[in-house]
């Protein structure tokens, strides 16, 4: 067991992430999204995407962090051909803070987080767990991820 800090290299990488995902809302089309991705690390702080985060311990293949985030998720009844879900008020997306344990592992990256709004948009919950498992493709890394997310 180590108590001392060992120094981290500050490191970033840019490139594109691509997102799908199923509408939990019936008739609701289905979202895909390409983004530009923007990740910073150093020995303290992260920036990931939307989420810019505080390491609070990062030690032996295990980080646990604070962060804010930017949450892209909203719902606009205009968009759903269902006459009683387009008399649903829209949700718009918001802010969220919260908490997150990630586990570096040979096989792959397990990571998950709990946090809450704070935009007060939604006033409610988040809870994300995934999988991911990168290939080095030098100079490039492609990184597939799986996961679940579910929100109150």
């Amino acid at each position: 067991i180590s108590l001392g800090a060992s120094p981290v290299q500050a490191g970033g990488t840019i490139g594109l992430a691509y997102g799908t995902g199923l509408s939990p809302y019936k008739d609701y089309d289905t979202k895909q999204a390409v983004l530009p991705w923007v990740s910073y690390e150093n020995e303290y702080f992260y920036l990931r995407g939307l989420s810019l985060g505080l390491k609070l311990y990062d030690r032996d293949s295990l980080e646990l962090s604070a962060f804010l985030a930017y949450d892209p998720q909203r719902f606009k009844s205009k968009d759903s051909s269902d006459r009683r879900l387009r008399r649903l008020k829209n949700r718009h997306d918001g802010f969220l803070a919260g908490g997150q344990a990630s586990f570096n592992h040979e096989v792959g990256i397990f990571s998950a987080s709990m946090s809450g709004d704070i935009s007060d948009h939604s006033r409610g919950l988040v809870g994300q767990f995934s999988y991911a498992k990168p290939f080095n493709f030098d100079p490039f890394t492609l990184t597939p991820v799986v996961g679940t997310y579910w929100a109150s």
